[in-house]
């Protein structure tokens, strides 16, 4: 999504700034959420879809120093 890559893994969606493609950072990651099978981002929002705990809902704002708000919904 833009700039940004989310990758799920190791029981987290990890967020990577990817602006420089030669140097990406990682730049946040949620709290453990297992059995992640689905992601996806629109308007300010990352819906993360788990087998195991449903779906989590984050405020995504990459400007501010917690890049995921707290869980909207779940």
């Amino acid at each position: 999504s833009g700039d940004y890559v989310f990758a799920m893994g190791f029981g987290s969606l990890m967020v990577v700034d990817a602006s420089d493609p030669s140097q990406p950072s990682q730049i946040a990651a949620t709290a453990s959420a297992y059995g992640m099978f689905d992601v996806a981002i629109e308007g300010g929002y990352v819906y993360l879809a788990c087998n195991d705990d449903g779906l989590y809902i984050f405020r995504f704002n990459p400007l501010i120093h917690e890049v995921f708000l707290p869980v909207v919904g779940r």
